[in-house]
């Protein structure tokens, strides 16, 4: 009997479960599905994590999370045993009766670029795929080479005030949502695996590099930014090379980043700072009023 379980935020047991049905499905399709491992501990303002357990073995796994304002992201991983039984259906529709107050105009779901079959049924269920990511790693042992024509200075980014001006930042870059991406920069500047810098020329602030160490002890590049109004200068490419040696010199050798697919030019610029493409994952939007066919009973939930 297979039973579902409704968490807010997952304990070490959970994570430690959810680790073993990775590797299962690891070692099936030689990928692993995207798993947020850096905030599953975190409690949300409801419930967001669905587990599927028969006996004492995770065979499913799904949580909601609320990156950006108009979209409800999908995690999830379906034990190889126990795939065609409905089961992503059945964790999914418990997830979005749980998330009815939020606003949101689509559900995101991530799956792995050579996962064939369930694109098929997804493309049949009516998502649509809207965009790519790149999971690059660069494990090249040297250095990188400096132009001093861009030269720039990093400065780490350490309080309230430093937060405001990261939020503005990646508002200016991203077009994101200022006041929530402030938030999230004071909390995540209070985190001791997560580090923020700006990018500094001339005394001024033209840009931010943020980056975070998950529990295998691996190093993550993100949302590095170069103003708009100082683009095209040579920036961009100086801040990747600076931050790698700044890490380098601390005994980092191996750096991973995420790209999407409609930044070329910055997949470009990371390949010249020799990044390699290790995965690619596939985001297929559901529109919010999808529904299921009734073709299946959903199965007891426990708390």
């Amino acid at each position: 009997m297979i039973t579902l379980y409704e968490y807010n935020g997952m304990n070490e047991k959970l994570t430690a479960d959810l680790r073993q049905l990775i590797d299962c499905c690891r070692a099936v399709d030689h990928y692993e599905p995207i798993i947020y491992w850096e905030v599953l501990h975190n409690t949300r303002s409801m419930p967001g994590d669905y587990v599927l357990y028969q006996e004492n073995s995770m065979v499913g796994y799904l949580s909601s999370f609320y990156f950006e304002e108009d979209k409800i992201e999908i995690s999830f991983a379906i034990h190889p045993d126990f795939r065609n039984q409905s089961l992503f259906e059945d964790l999914l529709e418990y997830a979005l009766q749980a998330v009815q107050t939020i606003h949101y105009d689509s559900i995101l779901i991530s799956i792995h670029d050579k996962d064939r079959p369930l694109q098929g049924s997804l493309s049949r269920l009516g998502a649509q795929s809207v965009y790519k990511e790149y999971n690059l790693i660069r494990t090249l042992t040297t250095p990188e080479i400096i132009d001093e024509a861009a030269a720039i200075e990093l400065l780490r980014a350490s309080d309230s005030a430093a937060a405001e001006q990261l939020g503005k930042i990646h508002h200016d870059c991203f077009n994101s949502d200022l006041e929530l991406m402030t938030l999230r920069f004071s909390n995540t500047l209070e985190m001791p695996n997560r580090r923020s810098y700006f990018a500094m020329h001339q005394g001024e602030i033209i840009g931010a590099l943020h980056s975070r160490v998950d529990n295998t002890g691996a190093l993550f590049l993100h949302d590095i930014s170069i103003n708009p109004e100082k683009r095209g200068r040579g920036f961009g490419l100086a801040l990747i090379r600076l931050a790698i040696n700044l890490f380098m010199n601390e005994g980092q050798t191996v750096f991973n980043l995420t790209v999407a697919s409609n930044q070329s030019r910055a997949l470009s610029l990371y390949q010249r700072c020799h990044f390699e493409i290790q995965d690619i994952y596939q985001f297929w939007a559901l529109d919010k009023k999808f529904t299921f066919p009734p073709h299946y009973s959903l199965p007891p939930k426990r708390h």
